[in-house]
Formats: C-alpha cells, sequence, structure tokens
C-alpha cells in the first residue's frame, strides 16, 4: 500500500485525469470531423443548426373567452343567507 494522499494531491491527480481526457476527446472529434469530410457526409451538426425545434409561441386567450370566464358561476355553492324582513 502506498502512501496516503492529502485532499490537495487528490484533487491534483483528479484534475490532472480530467485534463488528460479532455485532450483526448478534442483529439478524436478532431479525427471525426476528417473521418466525416472523406466519406462525403457532415455527420457534425454545426453551430447555426439549432438542437430542436424552436416552441411555438404560447396563443393568447380571446378577450371574450377571458369574459365568459370572468361572468361565469363559482366552482362551489356558496350559503347565502335570505336577506331580513322588518317585522311589522
Amino acid at each position: 500500500m502506498g502512501k496516503k494522499l492529502s485532499k490537495s494531491e487528490k484533487l491534483d491527480q483528479i484534475l490532472a485525469e480530467v485534463s488528460k481526457i479532455r485532450g483526448e476527446l478534442r483529439a478524436l472529434a478532431k479525427q471525426h470531423v476528417a473521418l466525416a469530410e472523406q466519406v462525403g457526409k457532415s455527420t457534425v451538426r454545426k453551430g447555426s443548426e439549432p438542437a430542436r425545434k424552436a416552441a411555438k409561441p404560447a396563443k393568447a386567450k380571446s378577450t371574450a373567452a377571458v369574459q365568459r370566464k370572468a361572468a361565469s358561476a363559482p366552482k362551489r355553492p356558496v350559503l347565502v343567507s335570505p336577506p331580513a324582513t322588518p317585522a311589522a
């Protein structure tokens, strides 16, 4: 068993591995682009193309629909007391 590493040494080791992997990814991406050019098809998505379709704008409610909803009866029945009549 080796020497126990401190937190900073572990972090340095992890960061070194991450930078090594990033370099490998860059090299693979360049190879992919070169291979796509050789084949004649560009399988690499261009930066100008959107990743997915744009969302449709939300429909604005018509004023008639808003007025109808405001004028509709309440959802729950409300207990209304009868008006008090003066005793004659």
